[in-house]
């Protein structure tokens, strides 16, 4: 199917709701939550047997706070995320995580430290034995060993995911159920043989974070998804557009009332999604909300189509691959938007709309469904300034929506080049891979150091791009990148 551009009589949304906290607040209340046991633990009297327990005990306390507050840096929970974007939320979720492992586990050989040295490694192992053997440090062991585990899968699918069998959705749903398990027993470790347990101002402290954890842990798995339940869209059209591309367009559903009390009720309709050109939103498409079959996709429609969403999907994973096969009518659910790889975001970033004098698209593969947002978003608003458009992909048969873009290139100042790898004998564009110089060689305006450039594709792709505009003068502030895949 070959879209058209939207008509500029489409109803544009309401206005984007405010964003979330801002990111110097976020900060502070992460390093303030991380500090605050070591501070009230300054007041203690009792002593803390030197050094390496002090250090022992400070890693442990930190890590357990930061622990919990994990749950709120997944990525998920908007006032959170909307001023970092998801993408660097989520490399800070997992750089933070494997650090906060290794101040845990390392908690009980610091603690031995002192005897180590003092009498010798046959003293320090005996204090380690006592503590496996010690019932009282059940709760503790059971942690540490669930940590070992949960980080181990984590970093097992983060490294071997298209290789191991394991769903991402039950991988999900246990790290979430895991790491649960480890506060729980953290908190009861802490609270009753901890070498601060008998501090009130503490232990109320480990109370409140461990609500607070699981909390968000509820919201997230289920107050959330309920929320989504109430508010479904349907699947209306799939169609494929290139080769294992699929076209996905939802819209919201109406659900008519149903029992004893729904007698004259009026039938209720999804309210639609306010988003931002080039955002992205978590989707299931069939199923439950609550079965955590959720996937990003990057919205590839522009705000100005109204209620409807349009997606464009690869077949790639266990999911995707029978995306094409999904009845129309069907049911999906929308959790969104989310993401920072909008034009707002850019001309913020680069110092103003009247700062950009013109603004350049790199997309790798399927890199180009936010772009699509975008540029449709573009096509509407009858934008002045000029906008080009690299693409790069494997073989002819990836490119999609060829008369539309030609549509914008008459009513636009657009152009664009598009890379194939494998070329057909009659190809005219251009031949090999985004590398630099053939992003380098595409530049040919004046003054590339003042345009706007959105980056979405594989990660080779944001590196090349990145280190071919830095070698012409472009500055970081005006490169707006966006991974398609969490690496």
């Amino acid at each position: 199917m070959t879209a058209t551009p939207p008509s500029t009589a489409a109803v544009r949304p309401a206005p984007l709701p405010p964003g979330g906290l801002p990111a110097w607040l976020l900060i502070a209340l992460y390093v303030g939550i991380g500090s605050l046991p070591l501070l009230l633990a300054w007041h203690e009297n009792a002593p803390v047997g030197g050094f390496w327990r002090a250090l022992s005990n400070g890693l442990a306390m930190v890590g357990f706070a930061l622990l919990t507050v994990q749950f709120y840096i997944s990525g998920r929970i908007r006032w959170v995320s909307s001023d970092f974007g998801i993408d660097r939320l989520l490399l800070f979720h997992q750089m933070a995580a494997r650090v906060i492992t290794v101040a845990l586990l390392a908690h009980p050989f610091l603690y031995v430290m002192q005897d180590l040295f003092e009498e010798g490694p046959l003293a320090a192992g005996t204090t380690l034995l006592h503590m496996v053997g010690n019932p009282a440090f059940t709760s503790g062991l059971t942690a540490w060993a669930l940590l070992i585990v949960v980080m181990a899968l984590a970093l097992a699918l983060a490294l071997l995911r298209d290789w191991l069998p394991i769903r991402y959705e039950a991988w999900r749903m246990s790290h979430g159920l895991g790491a649960a398990a480890i506060v729980c027993a953290g908190l009861h470790h802490t609270i009753t043989i901890g070498s601060y347990s008998e501090d009130l101002t503490l232990a109320q402290l480990w109370i409140v974070l461990g609500v607070l954890a699981l909390a968000g842990l509820a919201y997230l798995y289920l107050v959330r998804p309920w929320q989504l339940g109430q508010q479904p869209f349907y699947i209306s059209e799939i169609t494929r557009v290139g080769e294992r591309l699929w076209s996905i367009t939802l819209g919201p559903a109406k659900m008519q009332p149903v029992g004893i009390l729904s007698r004259g009720a009026k039938p209720q309709i999804t309210q639609p999604i306010v988003y931002e050109a080039g955002q992205f939103a978590y989707v299931t498409l069939g199923g439950s909300p609550f079965i955590m079959a959720d996937h990003p996709f990057s919205i590839a429609s522009s705000p100005s189509e109204g209620s409807k969403l349009r997606f464009l999907v690869k077949e790639a994973g266990d999911f995707t691959k029978v995306v094409g096969s999904l009845p129309v009518n069907s049911r999906a659910y929308v959790d969104g938007p989310f993401g920072r790889f909008t034009l707002r975001q850019g001309e913020a970033a680069a110092g103003g709309r009247d700062k950009v004098a013109g603004i350049a698209f790199i997309a790798g593969g399927v890199g180009i469904a936010p772009i699509l947002g975008l540029l449709r978003d573009a096509g509407v608003r009858g934008e002045t300034r000029p906008l080009r458009l690299l693409t790069g992909n494997r073989a002819a048969s990836q490119l999609v929506y060829g008369e539309e873009m030609e549509s914008w290139a008459a009513a636009l100042d657009f152009r664009a080049r598009h890379v194939l790898q494998e070329p057909p004998a009659d190809w005219h564009g251009g031949v090999g891979m985004l590398d630099d110089a053939t992003i380098a060689d595409w530049i040919d305006w004046p003054n590339p150091e003042g345009w706007l450039y959105f980056v979405c594709g594989p990660r080779a792709v944001r590196e090349f791009t990145e280190r071919a505009l830095r070698a012409r003068g472009v500055p970081p502030s005006r490169i707006v990148d966006e991974a398609f895949k969490y690496e």
